[in-house]
């Protein structure tokens, strides 16, 4: 009667159900125990085998130190004929039983491993890395583990909300969403559930013109919202999936920008850079970026004289967005000659 009060889809619903759930699975254990003590037949019906499963995984997971990370990758299949009862039984068997192995077993690497990826989701950087060295020092050939601990290296010292503030200066101030994806991706290897980070990467996914690839952030970024009545968050999340996963004009725009400053700063190839900051200026007469990026360009191609109208334009762009800096750079410019 409590469970249809809730509202579908809440975490107390589901928490509720786990618990009858449990507690069936607690009262079909002890009609087994006396059914085998009476020597009766089993009763075998058409079951999903996965959704038994999953199941039965549900409700062990509270039962289990949360330093032990279950990874499980259940295939769906066809039904079977079975009692739905003892196939949770032997799920309930294995898993009791590895989790003594891993207590029991400090001596294999694996173990190891796997405490420091749980310890890692936890937010426990330190430690996990203590564990991770451990299965190296146990087995020196171990490459998962090698490249769990220079992962966890390469930010070690370096909290989530610095590296979210890195990732959002690229994406908001720098508009790099391509290295803003970098460091969110970073925080989420950390901490998988971080909302901040879940959300921030669809949108830079979005905005590097990658939709397709930002949609399973944003799915997972709903699911979040609505766990925690984030409701103008899951508004707009709602609105982007409704969308097709078509790359932005802003994404475009921002890509070829991306292309043209790789050009110019990284390659050092001004002429092919100023093509690239043309072709925003095509899409996009008064983009702010291209406009001083293709003066540059052109003075730096040997071309002042074709620059200079684009440092007038752009100057008059900087006044009136009182942009101080790029106005002095704009009048510095124009004061020297051609």
């Amino acid at each position: 009667l409590l469970a249809q009060q809730m509202p579908e889809g809440s975490s107390e619903k589901e928490d509720l159900e786990t618990v009858v759930q449990a507690s069936r699975h607690g009262r079909d254990l002890v009609q087994r125990i006396l059914a085998f003590s009476r020597d009766q037949g089993t009763a075998k019906a058409a079951m999903d085998l996965a959704a038994s499963t999953r199941q039965a995984l549900r409700m062990l997971r509270p039962t289990i130190p949360a330093t032990i990370l279950i990874n499980d990758e259940i295939e769906e299949g066809p039904l079977i004929l079975a009692d739905a009862g003892q196939l949770q039984q032997v799920v309930v068997n294995l898993i009791t039983n590895a989790q003594q192995a891993m207590r029991l077993r400090p001596d294999l690497a694996l173990t190891h491993f796997y405490l420091g990826q749980a310890l890692q989701k936890m937010g426990r950087a330190e430690e996990a890395g203590a564990a991770y060295q451990q299965a190296v020092q146990m087995n020196p050939g171990y490459s998962e583990a090698r490249e769990a601990r220079a992962r966890l290296r390469a930010f070690d010292g370096q909290s989530d909300a610095a590296i979210m503030s890195a990732g959002l200066d690229a994406l908001y101030t720098r508009r790099d969403p391509r290295a803003a994806a970098i460091h969110f991706r970073k925080v989420l290897e950390r901490n998988p559930q971080h909302y901040g980070a879940t959300f921030q990467l669809a949108t830079a996914l979005d905005r590097s013109g990658k939709p397709d690839e930002a949609r399973p952030s944003w799915e997972k970024a709903l699911k979040m919202a609505e766990s925690f009545n984030d409701r103008e968050t899951a508004g707009t999340v709602r609105a982007r999936l409704a969308k097709p996963d078509i790359a932005s004009e802003e994404a475009i725009q921002e890509g070829i920008m991306k292309a043209g400053l790789d050009l110019l700063y990284t390659n050092h190839d001004p002429n092919a850079a100023a093509v690239q900051f043309r072709k925003v200026l095509e899409r996009n007469s008064n983009h702010y970026g291209a406009t001083f990026q293709l003066a540059t360009a052109l003075d730096r191609s040997g071309k002042p004289a074709e620059a200079r109208s684009l440092w007038e334009k752009m100057l008059k762009m900087a006044e009136a967005a009182d942009d101080k800096q790029t106005t002095a750079r704009g009048r510095a410019r124009l004061a020297g000659k051609d």
